[in-house]
């Protein structure tokens, strides 16, 4: 199953800053066949599915867009990055590609390009929303590995797919919204899922496809570090921004000009 990700894929009125965002547009309209509003219902996170696929492995997870209420703005991939996950799909037997539903003038343009690639437009799963947090957190745990998007990478997705024990596969970057997932994992110490170019992100998808002990072991390593490592330390981050709200209090009290404000190790 190859997932594809985006803001939240929480219920209604289940609120979260991610979905204040707007990401850019990408130009994906254009090279995909796609009109301004079809583009974000083309990668509206892939965890909204209500399908359970029994022996079809391995399942990927691949980024997607930003949502606001339930529309979506822009893409968070280019079809650059769409290629590399059509050929992940016809070098991959069983894979899947679990996308959201949307309009059905959207999915069908989206699986035009699919045949474009050679791919059976059965391997694109079009998924219904969760209506549970527990069930749209219990989603990640179908998909063996999540493939981050890019130039915009899954933020709050991927820490959620992180902290439901699915390891997250990224390509980062060269600007802020596309190195969030480089960011999160080396927080998590896992810098074996941190790529830099779409070559090497694509190869380390079909490896980890391709040999299940090895993802294994990663998922195994993900959910050790879930507990020790300082991402999901809420107690810490806690004590860090109240100390940084004590300093900014003090800042205005006594009169002193704005400055930068550093916060160390608070106990």
């Amino acid at each position: 199953v190859i997932y594809t990700s985006g803001t939240t894929g929480l219920p209604k009125g289940i609120n979260n800053n991610h979905m204040k965002l707007c990401a850019v547009g990408l130009g994906v309209s254009t090279n995909l066949g796609l009109g301004q509003d079809d583009v974000g219902y083309a990668c509206m996170p892939l965890f909204h599915s209500n399908a359970i696929f029994v022996g079809m492995m391995p399942a990927f997870w691949v980024g997607g867009g930003l949502g606001i209420n339930e529309r979506f703005s822009a893409s968070k991939f280019t079809p650059d990055v769409f290629d590399c996950w059509m050929r992940l799909l016809r070098q991959v037997d069983g894979s899947v590609l679990w996308l959201p539903t949307a309009s059905e003038e959207a999915n069908d343009r989206l699986c035009k390009v699919a045949r474009r690639h050679g791919v059976d437009v059965s391997r694109l799963v079009f998924a219904s929303r969760m209506p549970l947090q527990e069930e749209y957190l219990a989603r990640y745990r179908l998909a063996d590995l999540f493939l981050d998007t890019l130039p915009y990478n899954a933020h709050t997705t991927a820490s959620d797919a992180l902290w439901a024990g699915l390891p997250v596969l990224t390509c980062a970057g060269q600007s802020f919204a596309g190195r969030v997932g480089a960011s999160v994992l080396h927080a998590l110490q896992l810098p074996e899922l941190i790529t830099d170019n779409l070559g090497s992100y694509e190869a380390m998808a079909l490896l980890l496809a391709t040999q299940p002990a090895r993802l294994a072991l990663i998922r195994e390593k993900l959910m050790r570090n879930r507990e020790s490592t300082r991402l999901f330390d809420l107690p810490r981050y806690a004590r860090h921004i109240e100390e940084a709200y004590r300093q900014i209090h003090e800042l205005q009290t006594s009169g002193s000009p704005p400055h930068h404000i550093f916060v160390g190790d608070v106990a």
